[in-house]
């Protein structure tokens, strides 16, 4: 399902949705489109981030209330793929500073930028752009301002450094959750369905 085009996903999820067809195999994305209470089983090949995630998902399963298996494929190895995840999402000291550089660089030469322009210029995946540029508004690093009818960025007179404080929380939290995880994995809890339920 994942990877495809939008009118094959589609026809996919129709024929699997009106049980043409038995099996799907498809990113977690998939499931939350997916209104079938007759799943009698969800496999997963790489293990969830956190309990909840993979409670979330193979809750998908047996809706109809029949019986319904979930089944989780681990092998230690996957830890690195959700360390890979949980560490790429956090936004490093350095992508603060490189917006704060490039904001700063076009009031030096005079230019109003845009957030079309801070995501140009500063060579960072978008969607980190988008979240560092609110947290430096927020901290009061950079201020929005109109120029016309165009939503421009340029810097305050702050010079210390911004708190990632909240980041730094997050990462806590998600190792925290991923380690849970990865303990339901090994069959650490006493009872598989008692610790999905607490979760």
């Amino acid at each position: 399902h994942a990877g495809l085009e939008p009118d094959h996903k589609r026809e996919l999820q129709r024929a699997f949705t009106q049980s043409e067809v038995p099996v799907i195999a498809a990113t977690n994305a998939l499931g939350m489109g997916i209104d079938k209470s007759d799943i009698r089983f969800i496999v997963h090949v790489d293990v969830p981030g956190s309990i909840t995630a993979y409670y979330q998902e193979v809750g998908r399963a047996g809706r109809d209330g029949q019986p319904a298996r979930g089944i989780l494929l681990f092998d230690e190895q996957d830890r690195e793929v959700q360390d890979y995840f949980i560490r790429s999402a956090q936004p490093t000291l350095d992508d603060f500073a490189t917006l704060r550089r490039v904001i700063a660089e076009a009031e030096q030469l005079g230019e109003s930028i845009t957030l079309g322009g801070i995501k140009a210029r500063s060579g960072l995946h978008p969607t980190r752009v988008t979240v560092v540029l609110a947290e430096l508004i927020e901290q009061g690093f950079v201020v929005k301002q109109l120029a016309g009818r165009t939503q421009v960025y340029v810097p305050s007179d702050r010079s210390d450094a911004p708190s990632l404080q909240r980041y730094e929380r997050q990462l806590q939290v998600r190792t925290h959750e991923f380690d849970a995880m990865l303990g339901y994995a090994r069959r650490e809890p006493d009872c598989l369905m008692q610790t999905l339920r607490q979760a």
